[in-house]
């Protein structure tokens, strides 16, 4: 049995897995392999749940043409977020942390009020 941490050597992508959580950095091109370990190992790639978000500065992202934006899983067309959640921590497309920041200051003003 192949393991998902020796596709991504094979294809050259970072991984990583947590708990029952797999986070993988990839292009377009892999993800029918992804898709098809799943497949091997019973597990379902859910394209509800696959997020894309583009890491780069502001100059670098305005760059990417609309159709290299997006990408297809299956039959699902996976558009890009502003903002996805790992482990509890908010991340932008530029890392500037500004909606993590934001959140984390709600919820203190919210707990300092409750108080």
């Amino acid at each position: 049995m192949i393991c998902l941490p020796t596709i991504c050597r094979a294809i050259a992508v970072a991984d990583h897995i947590y708990d029952a959580d797999a986070m993988v950095y990839i292009r377009e091109c892999c993800v029918a392999d992804v898709a098809d370990w799943c497949a091997a190992n019973r597990l379902q790639l859910n394209a509800d749940k696959t997020e894309l978000l583009w890491f780069g500065s502001i100059s670098l992202l305005r760059r990417l043409s609309s159709n290299s934006k997006a990408f297809t899983v299956g039959r699902n067309v996976i558009k890009p977020t502003s903002c996805v959640r790992n482990l509890g921590v908010l991340f932008d497309s530029e890392l500037s942390m500004r909606e993590h920041v934001s959140r984390v200051t709600q919820i203190c003003f919210f707990h300092l009020r409750r108080l």
